[in-house]
């Protein structure tokens, strides 16, 4: 349950920030369009306990469907016509170029979640890792589909 409650605190906090969107508010599966959800279920055929929201994504309307598949956590945003345009996972394994990455830079570290997140829009991707160190406390790092560094929430080790 705490991980399920952390999963969609760093989505909200991340997909926000990344996307300049509205807070999202909580919304019924039978208030959305048909649509969107025919789409949602075609497109994620075994989603469990789907949680809806609505929210604002560059001045338009988005439904974002947060669920489990295939044991990864999962949220996907559609439009308002139910096209998805943007679909993150929260995976267990991180990529292990990015764990040599972090461990050239912090000493030591512990990974709390790994997340990517796909633009179905113009096909780009970023790659978001949450670590806690001793000495710098929880970071975020950021890293484009090249799994180069694009941001972090904090200074790095070697500052």
């Amino acid at each position: 349950m705490k991980s399920r409650i952390a999963f969609f605190l760093i989505s909200f906090l991340t997909i926000t920030w990344c996307f300049s969107q509205t807070s999202p508010q909580p919304i019924s599966e039978e208030d959305l369009s048909i649509k969107i959800i025919a789409r949602h279920y075609d497109l994620n055929n075994g989603a469990q306990e789907t949680k809806w929201f609505i929210s604002e994504l560059n001045d338009e309307k988005v439904y974002i469907a947060r669920f489990e598949l295939d044991k990864d956590e999962k949220e996907v945003y559609y439009n308002q016509y139910g096209r998805p345009i943007i679909d993150a996972t929260i995976k267990n394994q991180i990529p292990v170029i990015l764990l040599d990455y972090i461990g050239e830079r912090y000493e030591k570290f512990k990974v709390l979640e790994y997340k990517k997140t796909k633009n179905l829009e113009t096909e780009s991707s970023k790659h978001s890792v949450s670590i806690k160190t001793k000495k710098y406390g929880e970071l975020v790092l950021d890293f484009d589909q090249y799994f180069t560094p694009t941001t972090s929430n904090s200074f790095t080790a070697s500052n």
